[in-house]
């Protein structure tokens, strides 16, 4: 199958959002306590699209089946790291709320997102790409550790939530 990244817009929504509420349904299922509350939500998603940071990826049909975030610039959820050290030092780019269609799961297709973002962050010059995810996320943490993705230590979100962080140098 053949895929196409490209920024979300105003008419990707529907289906961000039906791919966060599949993916939200799916931790819960799997006693993952990830996005169960009402983050991330439509504020964030706005956000992502109005800055032109928010991505989808496609298949043939042209339909989103997976979305995710790539930010430029410091994290203040990166700034301190426990457990490891970050690789490189700053800048760096950020991947956030990464989310698969149900349809697409199991097909690889977190792992093309992650590279079609990489090649993106690494033609703007930065040398390594961040992410985090829940400790028990284990899904995430395959696919990230299959994208070349190296366990670096732990984060707190800015709502002091812990999570894992993941490095990958370009």
């Amino acid at each position: 199958m053949t895929y196409k990244l490209r920024r979300a817009g105003a008419s990707d929504m529907p289906a961000v959002y039906r791919m966060i509420a599949e993916g939200r349904e799916s931790l819960a299922a799997r006693g993952v306590d990830q996005w169960q509350t009402d983050a991330p939500g439509a504020r964030e998603f706005a956000r992502d699209c109005a800055l032109s940071q928010l991505w989808v990826l496609t298949d043939e049909s042209g339909a989103p089946c997976a979305s995710a975030a790539l930010c430029f610039g410091d994290d203040p959820s990166y700034r301190v790291i426990t457990d490891g050290a970050w690789e490189n030092p700053p800048p760096y780019a950020a991947i956030h709320r990464v989310a698969v269609a149900g349809r697409c799961r199991g097909r690889g297709v977190a792992g093309i997102l992650f590279d079609r973002l990489c090649r993106i962050a690494r033609d703007a010059g930065v040398p390594s790409v961040r992410v985090d995810t829940h400790e028990n996320n284990r899904s995430m943490r395959r696919a990230l550790e299959k994208s070349g993705f190296v366990y670096r230590g732990r984060v707190r979100t800015l709502q002091g939530r812990p999570r894992v962080a993941y490095e990958k140098s370009l």
